[in-house]
């Protein structure tokens, strides 16, 4: 089980056109991978968009604009949505969650202050589950 961090197209995403690193290291040396994706309750996602379309996420973006950005002066949200665009992967792992953990911790609580350095975790870390997503 691994924590990989997706940058690209959300239109690439959804329609799973992407491998993450270990995938693609796989891939390249002609061994079987298999990359199972949950939504946010654990069940497994199987709502996909259409890659050819990205109407969906093109109604979202146009939704912001006109919700948030359409105000005198403010820019318009405007990007590439192309499934063909390029795209980044990364494993983050236990050091990095931990570091993510504690860059979220700051930014709810900033008057705790940030730690000089990340805790090392060295894999020996108890891994428990995380805490509930604040909405």
């Amino acid at each position: 089980m691994g924590l990989d961090v997706y940058s690209g197209t959300l239109t690439r995403y959804y329609s799973d056109d992407w491998e993450t690193v270990w995938a693609r290291h796989a891939r390249e040396a002609g061994m079987q991978s298999m990359t199972v994706r949950v939504d946010e309750r654990g069940a497994p996602d199987v709502q996909r968009i259409n890659p050819k379309e990205g109407r969906d996420v093109l109604a979202w973006r146009e939704a912001l604009n006109e919700a948030i950005l359409d105000a005198p002066g403010n820019p318009r949200l405007d990007w590439d949505e192309g499934v063909n665009r390029p795209y980044f992967t990364a494993k983050l792992g236990w050091n990095g969650y931990a570091a993510l953990m504690l860059h979220a911790a700051h930014a709810i609580r900033p008057e705790i202050g940030r730690p000089k350095q990340c805790p090392r975790t060295g894999g020996k870390t108890k891994r428990t589950k995380p805490p509930p997503a604040r909405t």
